[in-house]
C-alpha cells in the first residue's frame, strides 16, 4: 500500500463516520419532536432546547429529559400513530 492509497483509505473512513454522525443527529432531532408531541397530546408542556434537549414543564416545575426518556416516549408517540 502507498501512501496515496493510505490517505485515500483515511478520508473515506471519515467521510462514513461524518455521515453516520449527521444520521443520530437527524434521528435524534425526530425523536426529540416526537416526544414533544408524546406529552403535548397528554397536556404537558414540552420543548426543547438550543443544546438538543428536551424539557418539560409540570407545577411550574421545568425538568431536563435524559435521551433514553426521549427516545421512550418518542415510540410511545410512534406506535400510537400506528394505532390510529
Amino acid at each position: 500500500m502507498n501512501i496515496t492509497q493510505s490517505i485515500q483509505g483515511h478520508i473515506d473512513a471519515q467521510f462514513e463516520r461524518n455521515n453516520d454522525t449527521e444520521a443520530r443527529a437527524k434521528k435524534h432531532a425526530q425523536a426529540m419532536d416526537y416526544c414533544i408531541k408524546w406529552f403535548e397530546s397528554k397536556n404537558i408542556d414540552a420543548s426543547k432546547d438550543f443544546d438538543s434537549s428536551v424539557y418539560i414543564t409540570v407545577d411550574g416545575n421545568e425538568f431536563h429529559l435524559s435521551s433514553a426518556e426521549v427516545n421512550y416516549r418518542a415510540d410511545l408517540y410512534k406506535s400510537s400513530m400506528e394505532e390510529s
